[in-house]
């Protein structure tokens, strides 16, 4: 993965300004730790699913969340995903915010931007499966979202097993840990299908 050094300085608040020599030296110094600590690690499955009277069901889950369930209208399948990088990198942000807090806060950018960067690449993959390849894609709904409550970050840990597989865990306050960790929901759709319903922009 290439990190898009504007994004995280869009993330650091410069939205479009230029930074000085040593905060982009700092960013490629810190990416650079960041990328040694290895791979994120992600899970995927693809699933049939079911929307109606805000209500989304998928394998024996119901969500029940209006935001959700307008988003998925007109899909008939979904996949949900989790993606976390390594434990290391909570580790690293924690020791520079002892140390230098400036760093603290690069290397939380950073690494937030490389979590949406490889969620990206993982979309990409998917799309690519045989299951959807024939189906056009949504962008990715998180828990949080509108009244996509987060305590359901559980059940999409549940059926994807994140915590035997890829180490994903949740806090009793439904955090993830690593914090810099992604859940989310994607749905496929027909196209034929979709001139049937208004979608939002």
């Amino acid at each position: 993965m290439r990190l898009n050094k504007r994004d995280v300085l869009d993330y650091l608040g410069y939205q479009g300004k230029l930074a000085d020599g040593n905060t982009l030296a700092m960013i490629d110094k810190i990416a650079e730790e960041i990328i040694a600590l290895g791979a994120p690690k992600s899970l995927a499955r693809i699933w049939d699913c079911r929307t109606s009277d805000k209500m989304v069901e998928i394998d024996g889950l119901t969500i029940n969340s209006s935001s959700l369930t307008k988003h998925l209208t007109g899909c008939s399948r979904l996949s949900l995903i989790a993606l976390t990088l390594d434990i290391q990198v909570d580790r690293l942000i924690r020791r520079y915010s002892v140390a230098d807090m400036s760093k603290a806060i690069v290397a939380d950018a950073i690494a937030s931007v490389m979590v949406d960067a490889y969620c990206d690449e993982l979309e990409m993959e998917i799309a690519a499966d045989t299951m959807v390849a024939s189906l056009k894609m949504l962008p990715r709904f998180s828990p949080g979202y509108g009244d996509f409550d987060i305590a359901y970050q559980k059940d999409i840990l549940g059926l994807l097993d994140a915590g035997k597989q890829i180490g994903l865990t949740l806090t009793d306050g439904y955090m993830l840990v690593p914090s810099k960790s992604v859940t989310a929901v994607i749905g496929f759709y027909s196209e034929s299908i979709m001139n049937h319903y208004i979608r939002r922009d």
